[in-house]
């Protein structure tokens, strides 16, 4: 999804998703969290983005609430954004003075070609979170975090007959942006020709 926004921008937005919701802020999430004994892991990597939840059986209607809740209505507030975009972007600059991220921001670019989404998506920089706003977030969103381009996987100590109502509860109101799903057409990896060494200079 980078591939059509500025690099990180899914992995901002899927962090911002558990800072604020139309009814909840972050505190409250977290609490609630907290209270049912739950965890919520959101976050995005080069191919996906994926939203996680962990819950004690006893505890899952409540839980999917709040999941439900997290996945749908998220307000993607400014206070929070600008936390979450200081430490990006102080990640970012921890990453280009470590040898290994260095590594990692470049490798991709070497392998895929430059302009590949791979390549395009490891090279996240500081002004590309500064540039990110509350309604840049919401848009990605409204494009990208869909029920149809989404797969949803269920384990633990429950049954197709208890679980299905629960979600289609939770979920019946989640509903596709108008229009078309959108697409990335991941361009072929060039094919490996001979072996290469690559010396890249750190200052300082």
């Amino acid at each position: 999804a980078d591939s059509t926004a500025r690099p990180g921008t899914t992995g901002l937005m899927m962090s911002m998703l558990q800072e604020g919701t139309k009814t909840r802020t972050s505190p409250q999430i977290a609490e609630r969290l907290e209270d049912l004994g739950a965890t919520m892991r959101l976050g995005a990597g080069a191919d996906t983005a994926s939203a996680s939840l962990n819950a004690l059986a006893a505890k899952l209607p409540e839980s999917l609430e709040l999941f439900a809740d997290v996945l749908t209505n998220p307000v993607f507030p400014a206070s929070e954004l600008d936390r979450l975009k200081k430490q990006a972007i102080a990640g970012i600059r921890q990453e280009k003075a470590d040898p290994n991220g260095i590594a990692g921001r470049l490798a991709p670019g070497l392998v895929y070609g430059e302009a590949h989404p791979y390549a395009v998506s490891s090279r996240v920089d500081e002004a590309d979170v500064s540039a990110q706003t509350p309604d840049s977030l919401a848009a990605h969103y409204r494009k990208w975090l869909r029920p149809d381009l989404g797969t949803l996987l269920v384990v633990g100590d429950t049954t197709l007959a208890k679980i299905v109502p629960l979600l289609e509860q939770r979920l019946a109101a989640w509903k596709a942006s108008a229009g078309a799903a959108p697409a990335v057409a991941l361009p072929p990896a060039p094919h490996g020709g001979k072996p290469r060494v690559f010396l890249v200079n750190r200052t300082g």
